[in-house]
């Protein structure tokens, strides 16, 4: 994966500050009126949402998965939010193991 970054800066002028606007933009920080309308969607039946499932990379260096669990608790309610913890794995999870992702969205369907 840091190949694939690393060749977008050299050879892409524009990944950089495309980078940085999505960053500076993007739904990232301070959501949390956000998930808490979401919450209130689960708890009232609006849409066919039951809860939230995050698929977590156990050495995440950027999110980090006991601050993740405890912000997305804290904004949608303990008992809408299931987080799968991928052993060994880091951000580049969706990616390297990718089986283990399948797996989970399997099991919400169940």
């Amino acid at each position: 994966m840091s190949n694939v970054v690393d060749w977008q800066i050299l050879h892409h002028k524009g990944f950089v500050p495309a980078f940085i606007s999505s960053i500076r933009y993007a739904p990232i920080h301070s959501e949390h009126r956000r998930w808490r309308q979401i919450a209130r969607h689960i708890a009232n039946g609006v849409g066919p949402r039951k809860g939230v499932w995050a698929v977590l990379g156990e050495n995440d260096p950027i999110i980090i998965v006991d601050e993740f669990i405890q912000d997305a608790s804290a904004a949608l309610g303990k008992e809408n939010v299931k987080a799968k913890v991928v052993k060994g794995a880091g951000h580049e999870l969706v990616i390297d193991r990718a089986d283990e992702i399948v797996s989970v969205v399997e099991e919400m369907h169940r």
